[in-house]
C-alpha cells in the first residue's frame, strides 16, 4: 500500500481545484455570477432565503449608513451565522458552474439564525434609528410580530407542500417509471442476457 501525497484525496481541496478551472466547469454548462442569490437561495429555502438576504441586505444597509451599533458584533453568534451563510454563498459565486446542491451546507446556519422568525416575525421591536409617520406603519403593517407572524408561517408551509409536489413527484416521475419498466424488462429476459441503459 502506497500512501503518499500524491495520491491523498482531500475532497475540499479537489473541489477547489476542479472548479478554479473554467474549462472544467464549463462542461456542465456555464451560469451567471448572481445566480445563487437570485435564484438557489430562494428555491432552496423560499421564504427563509428570501428573509435571510433581506436581513444581509439590511445589514449593509446600515454598514454603509455607519449604524455600527445595529449590527451585529464579530464575535457574537449572529456575526458567526451571517458570515457562514453568505461567505460561502459569494466564494461559490465565483465558480460559473452553480447547482443548488452547492449550497447545502448553508442550511444548518440559515435555519438557526432565521427559523425563528417564523414565529415571531420579522421584528420584536422597532427597527429604525428615526421615527416618521411611514415608517411606523411600515413597521406596525408589515415588521412587526402580530403583521408578520402568521403570514410567514403560512407562506412557509405553502411553498414547502408546493415544491415537495413538484419537485419530488412531478420533477422525478419519470425516475419511478425508468425502474419499474427496467424490472420488466430484466424480468423477462434470460439471466445470461446484457441488458445496457443509456442516458443522455
Amino acid at each position: 500500500l502506497d500512501v503518499t501525497i500524491n495520491n491523498l484525496v482531500v475532497t475540499p481541496l479537489n473541489f477547489v481545484r476542479y472548479n478554479i478551472n473554467p474549462n472544467n466547469t464549463g462542461a456542465h454548462g456555464t451560469h451567471p455570477f448572481y445566480l445563487h442569490l437570485a435564484i438557489n437561495v430562494p428555491l432552496l429555502y423560499n421564504v427563509l432565503g428570501v428573509i435571510a438576504l433581506a436581513s444581509f441586505g439590511v445589514m449593509m444597509y446600515r454598514f454603509a449608513s455607519n449604524e455600527y451599533t445595529n449590527l451585529p458584533r464579530a464575535q457574537s453568534f449572529v456575526g458567526l451565522m451571517i458570515c457562514a451563510i453568505f461567505f460561502p454563498i459569494v466564494m461559490l459565486s465565483f465558480i460559473n458552474h452553480q447547482e443548488p446542491r452547492f449550497l447545502i451546507p448553508i442550511t444548518l446556519p440559515l435555519i438557526l439564525l432565521h427559523a425563528p422568525k417564523l414565529k415571531t416575525g420579522l421584528c420584536s421591536s422597532y427597527p429604525f434609528k428615526e421615527r416618521s409617520r411611514l415608517k411606523e406603519m411600515f413597521y406596525s403593517y408589515v415588521l412587526c410580530t402580530q403583521a408578520s407572524a402568521r403570514p410567514l408561517l403560512r407562506l412557509w408551509y405553502t411553498f414547502n407542500i408546493i415544491l415537495t409536489i413538484f419537485y419530488g413527484f412531478v420533477h422525478q416521475a419519470g425516475v419511478y417509471q425508468l425502474a419499474a419498466h427496467m424490472s420488466q424488462q430484466l424480468a423477462a429476459t434470460p439471466s445470461t442476457t446484457q441488458t445496457y441503459l443509456i442516458t443522455s
